[in-house]
């Protein structure tokens, strides 16, 4: 089985891409205020979001040089205060979200300091778990990459091309009992762990039009059997289709693919060996890791 060697142009337009999610990852932050959670330093604030913040009269707030520090009795009042104003949000056209599971509120080291509502954490720029998996069939010797494509009701990156499987770690969950059930609910896929290899994690940063995008995603990668034909659970996806290597590429570079996606893909090809790109592709992949999370 050969792997697919990228053109120059190709090889360009990619590292113009990993170049384009690199920098906007560390210049950033340089933008934002820290939000404190009492005198811990759990997530980033956009102006917009600080100023209604500071306009809700349930969340008692101090500022200093510009970063908010929430305080709070008990971590009830403070989870009951943050989901009133997520709904705030919601009420006044400002944010949308669909999704009411709980997340693990986690610092940079993994260490947990209760559950908050998933619709306050990208408003707040808090830290949360992601699995992603990337599923692919050789036939003929030719590999094919089955992706999923959002729906049009999704708040984030609606419509755009996805991994077979992707989905935040609820709270309390471990990443593998997250992939399982992720893996049910999107594509309607029975995981055994025995099959499914951990390739690697990656933290993401990202502005979004409300917020913070503040990730730890972990990668798995699953050969998919030939018979199986993928059947969403939970109407977050409306179409999958399996994609060479090529096509793939092509959707990164046109942007038809959302960003953690394409980069979860990316770094998968390039451990299997299943693209041959340039040097100074490898190296923006590499710098794009973490030497260790957790």
């Amino acid at each position: 089985m050969s792997s697919y060697r990228l053109s120059r142009a190709e090889n360009q337009a990619v590292l113009d891409y990993l170049a384009e999610l690199a920098l906007s990852q560390d210049t950033y932050p340089l933008f934002l205020n820290k939000l404190y959670l009492n005198n811990i330093a759990l997530g980033y604030l956009t102006s917009f979001v600080k100023e209604l913040i500071k306009k809700q009269e349930s969340l008692l707030w101090i500022e200093n040089s510009g970063d908010l520090r929430l305080r709070y009795h008990c971590w009830q009042e403070l989870s009951v205060n943050l989901a009133s104003f997520a709904q705030s949000l919601m009420s006044q056209g400002v944010y949308t979200c669909q999704q009411f599971e709980y997340l693990d509120v986690i610092d940079c080291h993994g260490q947990v300091y209760g559950q908050l509502p998933y619709a306050i954490f990208r408003p707040l720029g808090l830290l949360s778990q992601t699995v992603r998996i990337n599923a692919y069939q050789v036939r003929n010797g030719l590999v094919y990459h089955h992706l999923a494509q959002r729906s049009e009701n999704k708040h984030v990156y609606p419509g755009f091309w996805d991994n077979l499987v992707a989905g935040k770690v609820q709270a309390g969950e471990t990443s593998l009992q997250a992939l399982k059930r992720e893996s049910w609910e999107e594509a309607g896929l029975i995981i055994d762990e025995k099959n499914t290899g951990f390739l690697n994690q990656y933290y993401q940063f990202r502005s979004l039009s409300v917020g913070v995008l503040r990730e730890y995603l972990s990668i798995y990668v699953l050969a998919i059997p030939a018979n199986f034909i993928p059947c969403n659970q939970d109407g977050e996806v409306v179409h999958f289709t399996q994609l060479s290597t090529a096509e793939i590429i092509k959707l990164i570079i046109s942007e038809k693919m959302m960003p953690d996606a394409a980069l979860s893909w990316l770094i998968f090809v390039s451990k299997s060996n299943f693209i041959h790109s340039n040097e100074k592709v490898q190296h923006q992949l590499n710098r794009m890791l973490p030497s260790a999370i957790f």
